[in-house]
């Protein structure tokens, strides 16, 4: 293996998130799979609080929460290869092991998150050689920067070498702050076909029909169904909230149909053909639309989401956009750096 092919992979890290988990295992498994050798850094400054919080988590090993990190923590050990550092000198003397560092495809830029002002520098490489510096279809996951952080963002922005994001919106904020046009690529989780994906599923024990509900805001009223429900984030019902990642492919594989308001579970539901109705959701009263108008659109879906009906994609459309997609995203990776 040729030794420019190394690259690290940073993102949004936590074991609670399917969305944030699979992105990171695509973006993975694609990169190796096209030739490079990739490795997600995750840094993590160890307090004595932190290690308490863990050392309780273990002692309350029944506790539905753990039991659900736990596992979500068992599908990172055994298919992402992560480096965490824990000190920010140890940071800086990885950055002559890896060629380039790619940030994405999750919210990474994203500053109206709780906490963003303690990873900001990691999610825009400020530790990294600017000329290593490359984001993969990072996501604002909003329309507009709070104007506090604008000149941060221009700021570092202005040091990557290269530059792609996830949604229209994002490539419109990106030429807003630096002046560049800069190419919308696809989550990667797009760029996995269906078998990729359930070769890293769990066996589906259901016996009956059934319907997934995934939201990540507050539920929407539903008119009743006459089917099971498996209601992925009702924690009454541990049994299902508990699932990873390797669980939640699982069951969109195999449903009769899914009603969220997440990207990623409107994702699967392309993925594995899956009728799916996607509703509106706000967080902190920030409109989250944009990745998922970008998405539907890509596969000539116009979506009025204050009317919300069951969308089937057609395999053939299917399978010609995510075709597409896969060109663009090579294209990107040998292409020279942004253009002006």
């Amino acid at each position: 293996m040729n030794n420019c092919n190394k690259v690290a992979i940073v993102t949004l890290y936590g074991e609670k998130n399917y969305g944030n988990r699979l992105q990171n295992y695509a973006l993975s498994y694609y990169l190796n799979s096209i030739g490079f050798v990739s490795e997600t850094i995750v840094y993590e400054e160890r307090t004595i609080f932190r290690r308490i919080v863990s050392a309780l988590k273990h002692i309350c090993s029944n506790n539905c929460e753990y039991k659900r990190e736990a596992l979500f923590k068992k599908f990172t050990n055994k298919y992402i290869k992560t480096r965490f550092v824990y000190s920010k000198n140890a940071l800086l003397s990885i950055r002559e092991h890896y060629n380039y560092f790619y940030v994405g495809s999750d919210q990474v830029w994203n500053p109206t998150f709780g906490g963003y002002t303690k990873i900001c520098d990691m999610m825009l490489l400020t530790f990294a050689p600017n000329s290593k510096k490359r984001s993969f279809a990072a996501s604002f996951g909003v329309s507009k920067l709070p104007e506090e952080w604008v000149s941060f963002f221009k700021e570092h922005l202005l040091e990557f070498d290269k530059i792609s994001v996830r949604e229209e919106s994002g490539k419109e904020l990106i030429n807003e702050l630096i002046g560049k046009n800069v190419p919308c690529l696809c989550d990667p989780t797009l760029l996995l076909s269906p078998a990729d994906w359930l070769s890293v599923a769990n066996t589906n024990n259901e016996k009956t029909p059934y319907v997934v509900y995934y939201f990540l805001g507050a539920k929407p009223y539903i008119a009743e169904v006459d089917i099971k429900i498996i209601d992925l984030l009702d924690k009454s019902n541990g049994n299902y909230y508990r699932f990873g990642p390797s669980d939640f492919i699982s069951l969109i594989s195999k449903a009769d149909c899914v009603y969220t308001d997440s990207f990623h579970a409107c994702v699967f539901s392309i993925i594995f053909q899956k009728r799916f109705k996607v509703y509106k959701r706000k967080d902190d009263n920030v409109e989250m639309l944009s990745r998922i108008e970008t998405l539907l659109k890509s596969f000539g879906i116009d979506y009025d989401f204050n009317v919300p009906c069951f969308i089937e994609v057609d395999s053939n459309v299917r399978k010609k956009v995510i075709s597409d997609y896969k060109e663009k995203v090579n294209n990107f990776l040998a292409e020279s750096p942004i253009s002006e």
